[in-house]
């Protein structure tokens, strides 16, 4: 079976352009319906709203793969979307989505569509791939891509399987791994193909278990597993784990404090900052010497689908010992002050709580921050008229940039139904990711004392 099998011309669409992650996935939903695939659309357009409930299905780079696995199903299908501009997703990554590709599976035994849709999702880590879908100019080019990829491509199961590290000549570190998820159509595969392209850039030999819905192929020996250096476990599903009984586990924590110290290090080593260095590599070298003092064998589980990133709360322009993307330190340490263009009114909001909030309850997914800038804010009439630009700030540094193009006032909050004691103002408009005020320092404006808006 081919990809085009299961994708025909009915069922793309090359300009999308929907307003937001709802309306994305009812669009992709009713391509589906539209290919003959589905008995009852609305029962799996349910399932799929489930599915992104547990988790995004936007797995970074400009792509999404949601799916649904249920009885509304007649046949396997997909869909997919070319959105130009890009749509809001809640990805992983916090990118906008670009590339979406919708995949309906059956409830039944037959799983021959399984080996079809994982090699669908290992062609879509090729940016070389997905930037030819992205720029195809109609529905045939789109699909004469795909066949001639799905052309020379092998399934992941065959690559992986000619992977092993059992021989005599294999030196250095043995790596093995294993990958699942709970559908196990796309992200097992996926994480997979991250794996091995990761260890044969450190030259490194590596094994991978996958263990999606058609069982698990390419299994662990016992022999493997007493010889392995280390082992990653990258599941959002349950994986037998008595088998590396003996090996030391690294936690998701222990992990995160090893790559904070490797991204504040490159910032720290441009800067030429020396003495924040040597902090550094003493630190790393103690984090190192506690994970390996008990054996050199390690065995590290971590679910593949979280960030290695967090927000935290560091103050302005000042290092704190704690897990920021280097891009958010290089903004912390380099941002100047905000430089006003004297025909705007800017209305500055508080972000702290809604960040810090996230942090508490172990949120490790980026907060929607288009949704935490715009509403609802309890301002004065006369001004919100008058406002051209929301400024969504985090601890003095401007974050988002929200572009006003009208508003309305609520009595209560939509999601907890939380009432206000007056109307509160809710802007409409869009986030301005090129503005010259994102990322600048607003801490010459604070917000007083227990405040949460400011106006300039």
């Amino acid at each position: 079976m081919r990809i085009t099998d299961l994708l025909d011309k009915n069922s793309v669409m090359l300009g999308a352009a929907p307003s937001d992650k709802k309306q994305a996935l009812e669009q992709a939903v009713a391509l589906m319906a539209e290919s003959g695939k589905l008995a009852d659309e609305e029962a799996y357009k349910k399932q799929v709203f489930a599915r992104e409930e547990e988790s995004t299905t936007g797995i970074g780079e400009g792509i999404a793969i949601p799916h649904g696995k249920c009885d509304a199903v007649k046949t396997p299908g997909l869909a997919a979307m070319v959105i130009k501009n890009g749509v809001e997703y809640e990805s992983l990554d916090g990118e906008p989505v670009t590339l979406l590709f919708l995949i309906a599976a059956p409830n039944t035994k037959d799983n021959v569509h399984l080996d079809v849709l994982s090699k669908l999702s290992v062609m879509l880590m090729d940016e070389n791939f997905t930037t030819s879908l992205r720029n195809a100019k109609s529905v045939e080019e789109f699909l004469q891509i795909i066949d001639a990829a799905d052309e020379s491509a092998k399934s992941i199961d065959h690559r992986l399987s000619d992977t092993g590290i059992t021989t005599e000549e294999n030196k250095g570190v043995k790596l093995l791994a294993v990958t699942s998820c709970p559908t196990g159509i796309a992200h097992t595969y996926m994480a997979a193909e991250g794996l091995e392209k990761a260890a044969k850039k450190l030259g490194c030999r590596i094994k991978i278990e996958t263990r999606g819905s058609g069982g698990a192929k390419n299994v662990l020996t016992q022999a493997e597993i007493d010889e392995a250096d280390c082992i990653i476990v990258a599941a959002d599903a349950k994986v037998p784990m008595e088998r590396f009984n003996g090996k030391k586990v690294i936690q998701p924590e222990q992990l995160e404090e090893l790559e904070e110290n490797v991204y504040l290090a490159s910032f720290h080593a441009s800067k030429g900052h020396m003495e924040q260095m040597a902090e550094l590599d003493n630190r790393f070298q103690n984090q190192l010497y506690l994970i390996h003092k008990e054996t050199k064998r390690i065995c590290f589980q971590r679910s593949f689908q979280e960030p290695f990133f967090k927000w935290t709360q560091p103050s302005n322009k000042q290092f704190k010992a704690a897990s920021k993307h280097v891009d958010e330190i290089r903004t912390i340490y380099d941002c100047g002050k905000i430089k006003m263009n004297p025909n705007d009114r800017l209305l500055l909001v508080s972000l702290n709580k809604s960040f810090d909030d996230a942090k508490a309850n172990g949120v490790y997914r980026r907060i929607s921050v288009y949704e935490k800038t715009h509403r609802y804010w309890a301002i004065a009439k006369s001004h919100a008229s008058q406002i051209n630009y929301i400024e969504g700030v985090y601890h003095g540094i401007v974050r988002s940039v929200l572009k006003v193009e009208g508003h309305e006032w609520a009595f209560c909050d939509d999601e907890s139904n939380v009432s206000f004691g007056k109307e509160r103002c809710c802007f409409r408009g869009v986030l301005t990711m090129d503005s010259p005020y994102l990322n600048k320092d607003v801490s010459d404006y604070p917000f007083g004392s227990g405040g949460a808006i400011r106006y300039i």
